[in-house]
């Protein structure tokens, strides 16, 4: 028995060893692949390795694994030069004054399945939340719904993201109104990894497919001065907000990404050394025009004085008084500076003539292009700030008003998104001529490319709202006996058969 147990042991031992020796014939495999692939010939040029490129380091990581260990001194760095940089504040202001402006509006369009508009809601609705907008929404009494709106673009440029907690409070009157609460991305908890099964990954709980469950905020900011001591971070606790309180407004660039990257992440060191480098500049020009004349003497000798000076000097028939000119900044510096905002204006997404607020070069053709061109990068933010932000926002502000019996919505409880469907607008766009707009509008309309309602929505204007002030008008005119004909256009439009058949 002793024998048949040392046996079976002996085998046992041997399976492990060739298990072992196998693993390490394995591992032994992968290294020599990894060896081939790295010294292999490459395909593409831009992933060679030679001596120019030798420091090259591309790092492969995932999104949050790349964001989240540098972010508190990316956002520390963007923080710091929209402090100190005019052309880093020019930016942020760029894109507050062209995606908010004077701000996003809705207006309700609840009605039934068969396109009949439930008007008496829409119109109480619509007076209901411009009344609670335009006194302060948010926690700290402060901020206007427009506020709320011009922070959140701020935030999302300056240090990437947003984050607004949507919560009911009780008012003066004894009622539960929705507030919100401006929370700045320092105020997620970095250091909690986990939250039961789910990981938390930059203070985000995600669950096993990546979506947002929670999110770990500190009651308070944790870089904020309290009396004499202040609390490390790691220290602090945060609490727990279900994500369905939260709105998070970032722009993911990449799958699984959780927290978002300050827009000036490619271009802040460019900042630093544009700014370093127009200080050097001035602090040499101040040198060199502190320098009024240069004294040579015979030997060769050369020295630098001023006026009061040349009272007591003993000037020789040889010697030279040489008056110096100062050179800096130079014709360079402007072109420098040129180049750098153009640079940086790239790297943010919008033209140089937004960031400089210099409109005094192009042509009529080239400011339009530009223009159109900063549209198209607005108008995404303005759809993400809608869809994150001001529509979750609308939907639990009627919930409370519905719940609290401010609003009358008979169907409400059993179907709220026949009541939840909002048009949104924003201030509208101007174009560089007023006159050739209106033409392509009208033009687009007599072609039926466009409607009145989309045309209007473009100007920030409510077609609706505009049909009835002239309406108002019209009457209120001919009342007065002011109201005159609208008369006819003299000049032939290109899709009036008869005008064209006159003219020929």
């Amino acid at each position: 028995m002793s024998n048949r147990r040392t046996q079976v042991e002996l085998a046992k031992d041997a399976r492990a060893r060739v298990v072992k020796e196998r693993a390490k014939l394995e591992l032994t495999a992968i290294k020599a692949r990894r060896e081939i692939i790295k010294f292999q010939m490459s395909t593409y040029r831009a992933a060679k390795i030679d001596r120019s490129n030798r420091d090259w380091l591309g790092k492969t990581t995932s999104a949050d694994s790349a964001i989240i260990a540098d972010l508190p001194r990316l956002i520390a760095r963007s923080r710091q030069e929209c402090r100190d940089n005019a052309y880093a504040q020019s930016c942020v202001r760029a894109f507050r004054r062209n995606v908010i402006g004077t701000g996003i509006n809705p207006s309700f369009a609840a009605g039934d399945n068969n396109g009949n508009l439930y008007g008496d809601f829409n119109r109480k609705a619509n007076a209901q939340f411009y009344d609670w907008g335009r006194r302060p929404v948010d926690l700290e009494n402060r901020r206007t719904l427009l506020d709320v709106q011009h922070w959140a673009v701020s935030e999302l440029v300056t240090a990437g993201e947003a984050i607004i907690i949507r919560l009911p409070r009780i008012d003066e009157a004894g009622h539960k109104v929705l507030k919100v609460r401006c929370v700045e991305s320092e105020m997620l908890d970095l250091y909690k990894l986990q939250h039961g099964d789910n990981w938390v990954k930059g203070g985000i709980e995600v669950d096993a497919d990546g979506r947002p469950v929670a999110y770990h905020i500190y009651k308070h900011h944790p870089y904020d001065v309290r009396g004499a001591h202040r609390s490390s971070p790691i220290m602090l606790e945060s609490e727990r907000w279900p994500a369905r309180f939260v709105s998070h407004i970032f722009d993911p660039e990449r799958v699984l990404q959780t927290r978002g990257v300050t827009r000036f992440a490619s271009v802040l060191q460019r900042l630093r050394d544009l700014a370093e480098f127009d200080a050097s500049t001035l602090q040499a020009a101040r040198a060199e025009a502190n320098i009024g004349l240069i004294f040579k003497t015979e030997a060769g000798v050369s020295s630098s004085i001023n006026f009061d000076g040349l009272n007591s000097l003993d000037i020789g028939p040889n010697d030279e008084v040489v008056s110096h000119t100062p050179t800096r900044p130079g014709n360079t510096y402007e072109p420098f500076v040129k180049a750098q905002l153009r640079a940086i204006a790239a790297g943010m997404g919008i033209g140089y003539e937004q960031i400089a607020r210099d409109f005094t070069g192009g042509t009529y053709s080239s400011q339009r292009q530009g223009m159109l061109e900063d549209r198209r990068e607005f108008e995404p933010l303005q759809h993400m700030i809608i869809r994150t932000l001001l529509q979750p926002i609308a939907e639990d502000w009627l919930f409370w008003e519905v719940n609290q019996g401010r609003i009358d919505a008979p169907l409400y409880a059993i179907y709220p998104g026949l009541y939840e469907y909002i048009k949104w607008r924003g201030q509208g766009w101007a174009w560089v001529d007023p006159q050739k707009q209106a033409t392509g509008i009208q033009m687009m309309l007599e072609l039926g490319l466009t409607t009145k309602e989309e045309q209007a929505m473009e100007l920030g204007r409510d077609w609706q709202e505009l049909a009835d002030q002239r309406a108002a008008e019209h009457k209120y005119e001919t009342e007065k006996g002011l109201a005159q004909p609208v008369k006819p256009s003299t000049q032939p439009t290109l899709f009036d058969p008869q005008a064209q058949g006159a003219a020929a």
